[in-house]
Parts: C-alpha cells; sequence; structure tokens
C-alpha cells in the first residue's frame, strides 16, 4: 500500500481517539506519521539486499516487485510471526498507557491490515504502472477507491469534531 493511504488511515484512526479523548491533536499526526515511517524496514532491507541507497531505485524496485511478483520484501514485523509477538506487546502497553498504547496500536494494525489486504489485491487484481516524474507507481481502481473513501471519512469525523 502506498504511503498516502497510510497516512490517511493513521490520521483517520487519529481523529477516532482525539473525539474519544484517549490522544490529543498532535498525537493524531504523530500516528500518521508513524503509520507511514514504519516501513522504513522495507527501505532497510532493500539496501541490504541490494547493497543500494538510492531511494528512487529503491521506490521504483519496489513497484517493479508489485508487478511481476518476484520477490517478497517483507520484513518480519509484517509476518504472522512478527505479528504474533508484537499485537499482544501492544496490548499490553495499554495497560500502562492508554494514550501511548492507543498510539502504538493504531500506527501497527491498520497498517498491517492495509498492507495484507493490498498483497491480497495485487494477487487477484489487474494494475497498471504510471509514471509521474520518473517514480513508478501501480494504480488499481479498487485501491483508489478505498484511498477516496477513507479520506472522506477522516474529514467528516475531523469537521464534526471542531
Amino acid at each position: 500500500m502506498y504511503p498516502h493511504a497510510h497516512f490517511i488511515t493513521g490520521f483517520l484512526f487519529g481523529v477516532i481517539g482525539w473525539r474519544f479523548g484517549i490522544i490529543n491533536a498532535v498525537d493524531m499526526f504523530i500516528i500518521a506519521a508513524g503509520a507511514v515511517l514504519i516501513d522504513i524496514d522495507h527501505y532497510i532491507y532493500y539496501i541490504i539486499r541490494h547493497k543500494d541507497l538510492n531511494p528512487k531505485r529503491f521506490w521504483n524496485k519496489s513497484a517493479e516487485y508489485g508487478i511481476t511478483k518476484e520477490e517478497n520484501e517483507r520484513t518480519f514485523i509484517h509476518h504472522l510471526p512478527g505479528m504474533t509477538i508484537i499485537i499482544p506487546l501492544l496490548f499490553i502497553l495499554l495497560f500502562f498507557s492508554l494514550r501511548i498504547g492507543y498510539i502504538a496500536i493504531t500506527i501497527y494494525i491498520p497498517h498491517m491490515i492495509l498492507d495484507h489486504l493490498n498483497y491480497i489485491n495485487k494477487r487477484l487484481s489487474e494494475y497498471h504502472v504510471v509514471d509521474i516524474f520518473g517514480l513508478k507507481f501501480l494504480w488499481n481502481f479498487a485501491q483508489e477507491s478505498l484511498f477516496f473513501i477513507l479520506t472522506a471519512i477522516s474529514m467528516v469525523l475531523l469537521y464534526s469534531a471542531l
């Protein structure tokens, strides 16, 4: 899933937590940014595997892997064994701090759900390559529709809270 979808989903869960008084307004943006930054493991994996620091080549290689399905770039935290360890630890964190636990859970769990839905969608759907300023993107109607819906829900919730 692309960073914009993770950002909006994180922001959506941030708005929900803010509306219920679990977190503050700054935390909404921490969750949104964290939902994107959690994917730094993909870049680290790329650097280790390909011995290449170039972020543009990393981005385009990732898009190519999405098309060819030749390589699985997911690391431990994106697989069932990693989730089996991390998710219980996040819920334990709730007992120590509701705010910090909520932030951690809403960064990790929705991110993993989106990644796995995207993984399934890539196996079942047709993607089209779009080149924007030399960066390759995989475009899929269902995925972009989901992004639009999440954005609309976030904006309605945020507007109704003001």
